[in-house]
């Protein structure tokens, strides 16, 4: 069963015997993405990381774990490419214990589209103050080698928001995991790609 996302991200479902799997694909093989993304099943038959959480469906907005079939390493040299494309500066880097992202990222938009897609920061006189507050923004992603080749993401999400005509007035963010999922999404590509901007 193929289903088509709007702005071209594509999703292909793939049932092999008991196993669900959900890739970035046009068909079941072939695709140069296959052999980066990996979702795992329903909970019940998905491999509980060591601190008990579940992988949930690759392709399903969220703040759970995704898991790529790529190095950490590969994972690691694509970041700095991912946080260009979304327009997030990054201003951490931390190699060794494998953690990158952005903290306190003053953004008026991420990838182009509204913060309110993102993020949920309440509203004032039925507007998001997502998009009418000035939004801080700390994105931060850890990778955690999972075996042959293969890489768990996990990225976590949170902002603040101020109003911008009373800088007394402040709104605490959370992600509607959105976020999340593109930034895996864009690992896959950036990896098939193979272009990669210098890993700091």
């Amino acid at each position: 069963m193929k289903i088509a996302a709007e702005g071209g991200w594509k999703t292909t479902i793939c049932r092999t015997s008991s196993v669900l799997a959900v890739v970035f694909s046009l068909s079941c093989a072939g695709s140069p993405v296959d052999r980066f993304t990996r979702a795992s099943s329903f909970p019940e038959l998905s491999n509980p990381l060591a601190n008990g959480t579940e992988f949930g469906f690759f392709n399903d907005p969220g703040a759970f774990p995704r898991e790529i079939l790529a190095s950490d390493s590969s994972v690691w040299a694509a970041l700095p490419t991912v946080h260009l494309r979304l327009g997030i500066p990054s201003n951490i880097r931390d190699s060794r214990n494998r953690i990158f992202g952005a903290t306190h990222a003053n953004l008026g938009s991420i990838e182009g589209r509204p913060l309110s897609r993102y993020l949920d920061c309440g509203r004032t006189k039925g507007l998001a103050n997502a998009n009418q507050f000035s939004v801080n923004i700390t994105a931060t992603t850890k990778l955690r080698p999972n075996g042959a080749g293969r890489t768990v993401v996990e990225t976590t999400v949170r902002g603040i928001a101020n109003a911008r005509s009373d800088r007394t007035v402040f709104e605490s963010c959370s992600s509607n995991g959105t976020l999340e999922l593109r930034l895996a999404q864009l690992i896959v590509e950036v990896l098939s790609s193979g272009v990669v901007a210098d890993a700091l």
